[in-house]
């Protein structure tokens, strides 16, 4: 998470930080239950899902991941991103990889949880994932 360097995710099978969970931000209401059938269909079902609300947005990222996964918010109106935790990079791809294939929905944005953005709130991790899929688009 160095603003001047992108670092690719490697394949491998050792988990991520943290607790298994899927983490789904700034998704509409009217597509909570789409994208936890998705989730289920391309063999996450043993994964939480969770949706993060704008009242999410100034919580600590730990708190976030310890969210009640039947909490839906209303609308939302920060940036479509999807956080991993506690999953390995090769389930990361897989995930990403179904979901570009099947899901027919908007590419968010994609990040993973690590133990030095435990304490950042979802505000600050969105913000940096957004400097970064820009500084990537732009390469």
């Amino acid at each position: 998470m160095n603003d001047d360097v992108l670092h690719p995710v490697l394949p491998s099978d050792t988990p991520g930080y943290g607790e298994p969970a899927i983490l789904a931000c700034g998704w509409p209401a009217r597509a909570q239950a789409d994208l936890l059938r998705h989730v289920e269909t391309a063999g996450f079902a043993d994964v939480p899902l969770l949706f993060a609300g704008d009242a999410d947005l100034e919580l600590p990222l730990d708190e976030v991941f310890r969210k009640d996964p039947a909490a839906r918010p209303l609308e939302s109106r920060m940036p479509l991103a999807i956080v991993f935790s506690g999953l390995s990079p090769r389930r990361f791809s897989q995930f990403i990889e179904a979901y570009k294939e099947t899901s027919g929905f908007p590419l968010p944005i994609w990040g993973g949880r690590m133990p030095q953005t435990a304490a950042w709130t979802l505000r600050q991790l969105l913000k940096t994932y957004q400097a970064e899929a820009a500084a990537f688009r732009s390469r």
